[in-house]
């Protein structure tokens, strides 16, 4: 089975959130995903202001999702 990471950032004063992004590169462990979903989802929050990052409550969401392959 492969992986896919989906990740995203949410206000999590109002629960909303951006769209999700698919990674672009599928991933052959759960472990290489999750460590992927880390480092990737900090890099995206960095790119917010520390004031909106307090203001609206910003925070990263991923997921890894185990997929078929045939």
């Amino acid at each position: 089975m492969k992986f896919i990471l989906i990740y995203t950032v949410c206000a999590f004063i109002d629960g909303s959130c951006l769209p999700d992004t698919q990674y672009p590169k599928t991933f052959d462990t759960w472990r290489e995903c999750i460590i992927t979903g880390l480092d990737t989802t900090k890099k995206v929050i960095e790119f917010f202001s520390p004031e909106d990052i307090e203001k609206y409550h910003l925070g990263p969401r991923f997921v890894c999702q185990g997929i078929n392959t045939v």
